[in-house]
């Protein structure tokens, strides 16, 4: 073979091995945008997710503090005071439910009971 045919040949293939070289360093790009984006819209799918379940936690927490802070207000307001056990469930109920920013339909239940004479059950 004549060294001029072989000097275009390989003069030939050079742009052409960085042009398809190009293409694939370009199409694998793509892909790792295209994963990238995939990742990062799975990652805030699932913080939606965990903050509605935290919601859904602390809601439901919420409500059953509020539901004993109601309990113990209406069985010491029936007897007229509170035992020194009941003022001190009431006020770590009342704290954390206020701590979970429970809104103020259990403050004036829980000042009522705290007004209470304190009187041990006999």
């Amino acid at each position: 073979m004549d060294t001029s045919i072989v000097t275009a040949i390989i003069a030939a293939l050079g742009p052409l091995c960085v042009a398809v070289f190009g293409w694939i360093v370009e199409r694998n790009r793509k892909r790792d945008r295209a994963d990238a984006e995939a990742w990062r819209e799975q990652q805030r799918l699932a913080e939606e997710a965990r903050k509605q379940e935290w919601n859904a936690i602390s809601n439901g927490v919420k409500s059953l503090l509020r539901s004993n802070i109601m309990r113990i207000h209406h069985g010491c307001v029936r007897i007229g005071s509170i035992t020194t056990v009941e003022r001190e469930v009431l006020q770590r109920d009342y704290d954390a439910y206020r701590g979970l920013n429970g809104n103020g339909v259990a403050t004036a239940l829980y000042e009522e009971a705290m007004d209470l004479p304190t009187k041990e059950k006999e």
